[in-house]
């Protein structure tokens, strides 16, 4: 679907939409024998259409905290009858994973980050404790700011103001729609914010927002990095 971004070669394949508005044409159209959807898929008029058209199809649930990646690494497997490499792949991203968490958990600082999508007309939604983007921000050494939700929800310039988060990180194409960093940190609903008034936002790579997985190591050691550097 759309936020499939990695490995990159899922980026040159046709898209057939995003996972949660799925038509059940697109999909058919591909000529595939076999779908596997993340558990957010839908509509389920969509999924039951892809069902009656004689297609296998196989539920993988999202994995939203560290200790459930390697156990949806291997769903997919299964669902592709590559058992074996899924479980070695899974024991892999494990050891990665257990390897950045001990490395963000030594470090001194460990700053409140909110981590923002943009909603047309320049509406934010922040992202909640149980999202990927909470894990990584976990992953990298900070603390989520939002845990009042258990999913992305809307954040007023009260509520950001109250949380006073640290850091602020956003998508880079999100930031580019908003208007560009500057435009993003004198946001209404951000600009009273510690992190918008000493100027830190991060441009969080796009996979941390869409699920973990086999990159999700890479994507937490490049954004605790970019937390490190803007924390001095």
């Amino acid at each position: 679907d759309t936020t499939s971004m990695s490995p990159a070669a899922a980026q040159r394949l046709p898209k057939v939409g995003y996972m949660r508005t799925l038509a059940a044409e697109g999909v058919i159209a591909t000529g595939a024998t076999r779908v596997i959807a993340d558990d957010g898929a839908g509509p389920a008029s969509t999924l039951d259409q892809i069902r009656a058209a004689g297609i296998a199809l196989r539920m993988v649930t999202s994995a939203t905290r560290i200790d459930q990646v390697e156990a949806a690494i291997v769903a997919v497997g299964d669902a592709i009858d590559l058992h074996d490499p899924a479980v070695a792949l899974g024991l892999q991203v494990t050891a990665a994973l257990t390897e950045v968490a001990e490395a963000a958990s030594a470090r001194p600082v460990h700053p409140s980050v909110m981590c923002l999508i943009g909603v047309g007309n320049a509406g934010l939604m922040a992202a909640g404790r149980d999202t990927a983007a909470a894990a990584v921000i976990r992953l990298a050494g900070g603390r989520n700011a939002f845990e009042l939700s258990a999913d992305y929800a809307p954040i007023s310039a009260e509520a950001a103001a109250a949380m006073a988060p640290e850091v602020l990180a956003m998508p880079t194409h999100a930031i580019a729609r908003l208007g560009g960093r500057e435009a993003v940190l004198a946001l209404p609903q951000l600009r009273l914010t510690p992190a918008a008034m000493a100027g830190r936002l991060i441009a969080i790579d796009s996979r941390a927002l869409s699920g973990l997985g086999p990159s999700t190591a890479d994507v937490a050691t490049a954004f605790a990095a970019d937390l490190a550097q803007v924390m001095g």
